[in-house]
């Protein structure tokens, strides 16, 4: 995964201005996730993510909120339906804000969920719960299923909207790092920007919930926490898989030396771009 990489704290972001090119990719400022909606869709966005602190600006979302007397204090991303004018989204937490997401993967939180907004008649409803830090969301180019992601397990699930299958769910796959958000290509494929690896250690620390609480009490900063569960060395995975499941391809950065900690692969024209959480950068890279 040839990418370059640039320190852009220094650099001038206010205007979206490029700031450093690499042999396959142009960088440029922070991204959290990069949405490529309309001004309309991003407001749905936003207020969507507001809800979880003002609680009195919740009635403009409609009937069935708090949806099952639960607030959505951690909406982290989203797919829109376009035909049936409904919106998919993903709860991590019910007990946790997003500042405190370490605590919620570290304390084995089953509080995520999978929810619906319709739009006219504006109603909420929950459609998956108990998930372990549900994160992106992706449809189907059919629209017959949606993905989503359960970062704490490492595998990505398939509620199935329509069909034979209708309302029942499976595992769609199972990953070797902890998943962040899903972006569906042109073709109906499928991109997963994985966090880190899962390494030996981060799945003793998941997996038993006695050692991950345990870890919360020492005297550690984020910094040493988030080493502790992804390891010392910062590496980026991006892989493409099919509308089956079928791994399709897989881009990586073993060292770290380009990209790390991603959170977002966007495929457009030729060209993904990808954001990281962590990183103040923004990366295009050339398929």
């Amino acid at each position: 995964m040839a990418v370059g990489l640039l320190n852009l704290e220094s650099q001038d972001r206010r205007h979206g201005s490029q700031v450093g090119r690499g042999p396959n990719v142009d960088i440029y400022g922070h991204s959290q996730g990069f949405w490529g909606f309309s001004e309309e869709k991003l407001t749905v966005v936003i207020r969507m993510l507001a809800y979880g602190s003002f609680a009195d600006q919740v009635d403009e979302i409609g009937t069935g909120y708090p949806p099952e007397g639960q607030s959505l204090r951690f909406t982290i991303d989203m797919d829109i339906d376009e035909h049936k004018d409904v919106i998919y989204f993903t709860n991590s937490s019910t007990i946790f804000h997003r500042r405190k997401f370490m605590s919620s993967i570290l304390n084995g939180d089953r509080t995520g969920r999978l929810l619906k907004y319709n739009k006219s008649n504006k109603e909420v409803t929950v459609l998956l719960r108990g998930l372990a830090f549900a994160n992106g969301v992706a449809l189907s180019k059919d629209h017959s299923f949606v993905l989503v992601a359960e970062t704490t397990t490492c595998r990505i699930l398939r509620l199935w909207l329509h069909g034979p299958n209708a309302r029942n769910t499976n595992t769609f796959a199972e990953l070797l790092g902890f998943p962040d958000n899903i972006r569906r290509n042109s073709k109906g494929e499928f991109w997963f920007a994985l966090h880190a690896k899962r390494e030996f250690f981060a799945k003793w620390f998941v997996s038993n919930r006695l050692v991950g609480k345990s870890l919360l009490e020492l005297p550690l900063d984020f910094k040493q926490l988030h080493s502790l569960l992804v390891g010392e060395k910062a590496h980026a995975t991006a892989i493409k898989l099919s509308e089956r499941g079928e791994i399709l391809e897989v881009l990586e950065d073993c060292e770290g030396k380009n990209m790390r900690f991603i959170s977002e692969v966007e495929e457009k024209d030729g060209k993904l771009w990808i954001g990281s959480v962590l990183v103040p950068i923004l990366g295009i890279y050339e398929l």
